[in-house]
């Protein structure tokens, strides 16, 4: 993808810049690696979730039956909701658990659905010193199929983004950073988020579906109503703040090969999930790359 490309490209030139490393890009946030299963663990950070906030979330062995539907059913760690589905019965769960791949080495998770109506992606970065922010954007996703839960990705073609942020105030920014700085002090984040309106995402009523540390995409860049030119000065402010903070991290901070090991668990999460794509039978199940059974 030539954004993703061409914000390492804007990246780097900042840490030059700023006399910085970015090879140290991916401690920023390593202080939250399980380093023994070799992820970022997706039941591990909604524990970091405060109650209010936290959607119930648990280890999928195969047997447990969820009091309530729907569910969604996702690996323990992926991207760009690689794997997810979502089951609206038990007889769809049991469908899911059939097809997956046995050789899989990443877990499965169950997470109960979001009430919200509205589907919101916070992108956030600190600032180096704590108790404020350098970038803030809120990224609403749409959904054009007549879903109430779709598995929104990049993957999904009835997937779109719409920026946000302009239609809310420099108060309710401050309010929705107020919140979201209550839990743990992440330096780069993006958090899923469903809500029933801009006042209620800005006043703390809401669900966290999703916390992504791992080199989370800025989805403003991705939004259908920010021009070219915005996009590549948002980037340019994204980058320099990422840069910033490389600079900032002390010798001590984790120093771990998180990047390749990423990899190889991106890769064996995507061929595992391939494999174990579920057949059209009755019913219907919505699955990462927007098709449907």
């Amino acid at each position: 993808m030539w954004i993703r490309s061409l914000q390492v490209f804007f990246y780097i030139l900042h840490c030059i810049r700023l006399g910085a490393k970015p090879w140290h890009f991916f401690r920023i946030n390593a202080c939250y690696f399980n380093s023994n299963k070799g992820i970022f663990s997706k039941l591990d950070l909604n524990q970091r979730i405060p109650a209010h906030w936290r959607l119930e979330q648990y280890r999928d062995t195969g047997t447990e039956k969820p009091a309530r539907f729907p569910v969604f059913v996702k690996p323990e760690w992926g991207q760009n909701s690689v794997g997810v589905c979502c089951a609206h019965s038990q007889q769809q769960l049991d469908r899911i658990r059939a097809a997956r791949s046995p050789e899989k080495r990443i877990g499965w998770l169950i997470q109960e659905a979001a009430a919200g109506k509205r589907e919101f992606e916070v992108f956030l970065v600190s600032e180096t010193q704590p108790g404020a922010w350098a970038v803030l954007s809120v990224t609403e996703t749409i959904n054009a199929e007549n879903n109430r839960f779709p598995v929104n990705g990049i993957h999904n073609g009835n997937t779109r983004y719409r920026d946000i942020t302009w239609e809310m105030s420099a108060e309710q920014l401050d309010s929705l950073w107020h919140h979201l700085s209550t839990m743990d002090p992440f330096r780069v984040a993006r958090f899923g988020i469903r809500a029933d309106s801009l006042t209620d995402l800005s006043e703390g009523r809401f669900q966290i579906f999703e916390i992504n540390l791992f080199t989370p995409m800025p989805l403003t860049l991705l939004a259908e109503n920010v021009s070219l030119p915005q996009k590549l000065r948002s980037m340019n402010r994204i980058t320099t703040a990422f840069a910033r903070l490389t600079g900032a991290l002390e010798p001590r901070d984790k120093d771990t090969s998180i990047f390749f090991r990423k990899v190889l668990a991106h890769r064996e999460n995507k061929a595992a999930t391939v494999a174990s794509t579920p057949r059209p039978k009755h019913g219907k199940t919505v699955l990462h790359k927007g098709a449907s059974l």
